[in-house]
């Protein structure tokens, strides 16, 4: 089969595979597309320096977070300490957002969608 004469082929298989992948339980997690679609907005919306700033600490959030004890982890450091460095990491990526409304106040929801999806894959890993 010749490519140039179905142009429109690869796009109509794909919108198949995506409908069948939404019928799967657990892959169609409205979370899992809000984070998705937060993180391809933030990617596309800021610099590439801001951006890859915000994965990073975003990153160590998430490592703060798995290190509560989520997932069978042994609590370290101690919830006080984690409480306020996940509050400095979360002030900072509003420092970075802050020009941007649609991620500002999405914000709390991404990270709340990306908790979730973590937890997730942490009891899928246990």
């Amino acid at each position: 089969m010749d490519h140039t004469s179905e142009p429109d082929g690869g796009m109509k298989r794909a919108a198949e595979v995506s409908e069948a992948m939404l019928a799967v339980p657990g892959y169609a997690d409205d979370s899992m597309f809000f984070t998705v679609r937060y993180g391809h907005k933030a990617k596309e919306t800021l610099r590439k320096c801001d951006y890859d700033d915000l994965t990073e600490t975003l990153h160590k959030m998430t490592e703060l977070w798995s290190k509560n004890g989520e997932g069978g982890a042994k609590p370290e450091p101690g919830a006080e300490a984690r409480y306020a460095q996940i509050q400095e990491l979360r002030k900072h990526c509003f420092e970075i957002i802050k020009d941007f409304p649609d991620l500002v106040r999405d914000f709390d929801q991404f990270h709340t969608s990306s908790k979730a999806a973590m937890s997730a894959v942490m009891r899928a890993n246990t």
